[in-house]
């Protein structure tokens, strides 16, 4: 007796761990056309094999294309989105509207390879020489980006009023030389911005 593409799938339902993770459909091409996230796997996936699931057009479609399915377990929910996030940019799937472009995480970028590098925010990874944290799910997660002026009080006597007292040590007065700005490189780690 042949088993089912309906079968196959039904059975293979039935391993699918309880737990947060990512989906990946595919069709009869073995190309994905979609990928998803789910706080509870099993849940997610069954819902879309059970008769009446796919209300809209698109997801009835979808559906119908389906031909296998594959899956990854997290540890956690932003471990999850994160790891769809990466997925859809890398197969661009065609039923996935969102998600498709560069713009969604943040990133700290340190451009090491600058003279005087300064922390500033990027949403994109490129490959420049640069040191880059994260990603973060949301701007409210990122440590703040030093400023100019808040980076320079954060750093002991830095501001222009210390150069006119002849304290400064910063650009400004002119006394980093390209060593100094190594050195400071070097001396950075993690949240700590000022050497």
């Amino acid at each position: 007796m042949a088993v089912t593409q309906e079968d196959a799938i039904k059975r293979r339902l039935r391993a699918v761990p309880d737990g947060p993770g990512v989906y990946l459909f595919r069709d009869n091409r073995t190309q994905v056309i979609y990928v998803g996230k789910a706080l509870r796997l099993r849940d997610r996936l069954r819902s879309y094999f059970t008769p009446g699931y796919a209300e809209t057009a698109r997801v009835s479609e979808l559906v119908r294309k389906i031909h296998d399915f594959e899956f990854v377990t997290t540890a956690n929910e932003v471990e999850a989105l994160v790891l769809e996030n990466n997925l859809i940019k890398n197969y661009k799937p065609r039923f996935n509207i969102r998600l498709k472009d560069d713009k969604n995480y943040l990133y700290l970028k340190l451009p090491v390879t600058e003279e005087y590098p300064r922390v500033h925010y990027s949403r994109r990874v490129l490959k420049d020489g640069a040191l880059y944290f994260g990603p973060y799910t949301s701007a409210q997660s990122l440590p703040p980006a030093p400023t100019r002026s808040s980076s320079r009080a954060r750093c002991a006597s830095t501001s222009t009023s210390s150069a006119a007292l002849d304290r400064a040590s910063g650009a400004s007065a002119r006394r980093i030389t390209r060593r100094g700005s190594t050195r400071w490189r070097s001396s950075w780690k993690g949240d700590r911005m000022c050497s």
